[in-house]
């Protein structure tokens, strides 16, 4: 995690999350260039009878820095469950492995059932001032959620993983025009994604399998993602498993709505 200032002079911790595949033969000096400047947003379409928002984007400039980027990405946005909102992020021309459908079964949402931006239809609580409202704002949120996902059209793109209930922000991907760690970088075997946390109020458990003096996490701390065959007895590094998987126990949050993401 990261400390940086924003444009209120407030102080935000930005937890970093970067995955490699391999490691790269770098030459001397690359490691202070930029890795990747972001994407920007070129369409957006939803699904609104499954609750599900896609998003185009497109490379704003390449860095050769650990590897090509992949030019063209898709977001898709979509609850799996009332609680469960699952983001999705990949190449757009180039089918990537992941995680056969057999092993963990998941909701799959063929990309022809989409509607241009202008398609406005339903009833009760999918009125159509409701969906107008879904389309202009670019956001997503079910009737049934207190989740709500925000798309957020700057330079580069951003979203957000809000409460409707509160207003609390629990994944807030925006990025700080001046740091260019927060901005997403999608490469064959290098992914980047920061998320900006609140001062003195997150406190995050989780990431890897590590034995450590405390379970919280702590600023400016590096918790690496690779199956090691070390003794729990060694502190403070990678051991056995490798867990993508982190919570979220806001200090100010009402008891009960701690939040996990992996």
């Amino acid at each position: 995690m990261e400390s940086h200032g924003n444009k209120t002079g407030l102080s935000n911790y930005h937890i970093l999350l970067v995955f490699f595949a391999i490691s790269f033969p770098f030459s001397h000096g690359q490691e202070t260039d930029t890795v990747g400047y972001g994407y920007v947003i070129e369409a957006v379409t939803v699904n609104l009878p499954t609750k599900s928002l896609k998003a185009e984007l497109t490379l704003i400039k390449n860095s050769s820095v650990y590897g090509a980027d992949i030019q063209n990405l898709n977001l898709l946005a979509s609850f799996e469950t009332k609680d469960r909102l699952r983001i999705r992020v990949t190449d757009s021309q180039t089918q990537r492995w992941e995680i056969p459908q057999e092993i963990i079964p998941r909701q799959n949402i063929p990309h022809d059932t989409f509607k241009p931006k202008s398609y406005i239809d339903g009833d009760g609580d999918d009125s159509p001032v409701n969906h107008r409202a879904l389309l202009e704002n670019q956001i997503l949120s079910s009737p049934t959620s207190d989740l709500v996902f925000t798309l957020h059209n700057t330079n580069p793109f951003g979203f957000s993983v809000s409460r409707k209930s509160n207003g609390d922000v629990l994944f807030d991907a925006s990025p700080d025009t001046t740091n260019s760690g927060t901005f997403l970088v999608f490469k064959d075997q290098y992914i980047q994604l920061s998320s900006s946390l609140p001062v003195d109020k997150s406190s995050l458990y989780g990431l890897g399998e590590h034995t450590k003096s405390t379970l919280k996490l702590q600023a400016n701390e590096t918790l690496t993602l690779w199956n090691a065959d070390l003794a729990s007895a060694n502190l403070n590094v990678n051991h056995y498993g490798s867990h993508p998987f982190y919570i979220d126990d806001p200090i100010s949050v009402r008891r009960g709505q701690s939040t996990g993401r992996d």
